[in-house]
């Protein structure tokens, strides 16, 4: 190979080492606001969605854990329910109810799906909650259960549950409220930045669902 071309590899390769040293040192002077903004960790903030919301039948209740004698008391067949809570017409709940009094002291079961998100690929960030929870004929939770759970990209990882924890209402009242709340370390260059998402879904004695409060 000649000489000229030899030098000319050389002189590439070390000028390239120079820029990205230059490169590094200036990364190690952003400070984690700047890194976090550069990365956008923080952007595509994204509010509470419902992505699943079912009214239980007796096969898919006992599934879900509903007690015997509560889902021989629930129709065969479950029945999909739109996703967006504003669209259940409570008249229509409220006469379904009605019907039930005369041979049920359970109105019904209910299995609803909610994921809260921030974040762009590959820093993207999910908890989800999921809640099955059953209503007596005086429109309050009779009983409840669900779990919680992340979904995150690579350049993130979870380190604080989530968590399924209940801050208000419950059994005997007209809705439960069930906060999930997760923590995530997001790792930029050599920084790592904890995040956080939480929000609260609302269940009613009726059936219906609602977001009760949700941020970061």
């Amino acid at each position: 190979m000649p000489r000229q071309i030899v030098s000319a590899i050389v002189v590439a390769l070390v000028t390239s080492l120079l820029v990205a040293a230059s490169a590094g040192a200036k990364d190690r002077e952003k400070g984690p606001k700047e890194l976090l903004a550069e990365a956008k960790i923080g952007a595509n903030s994204r509010a509470p969605e419902l992505v699943d919301y079912v009214k239980l039948g007796r096969r898919d209740a006992k599934e879900a854990g509903v007690p015997e004698e509560i889902a021989a008391q629930l129709p065969l067949v479950s029945e999909s329910l739109p996703l967006v809570p504003s669209e259940i017409e409570e008249a229509s709940v409220s006469r379904r109810l009605q019907s039930r009094k005369r041979i049920a002291s359970w109105a019904g079961c209910w299995r609803a799906t909610w994921r809260r998100g921030a974040g762009t690929w590959p820093y993207h960030r999910d908890i989800y909650q999921e809640t099955t929870w059953c209503t007596t004929i005086y429109n309050t939770v009779g009983s409840y259960s669900g779990r919680s759970w992340p979904h995150t990209g690579y350049g993130c990882s979870p380190n604080y549950g989530p968590t399924y924890q209940r801050t208000g209402g419950g059994v005997g009242y007209s809705s439960v409220d069930i906060e999930t709340r997760g923590g995530f370390n997001c790792n930029v260059y050599w920084y790592g930045i904890q995040t956080w998402l939480w929000m609260v879904p609302r269940y009613y004695g009726d059936g219906r669902t609602a977001m009760a409060g949700w941020g970061e």
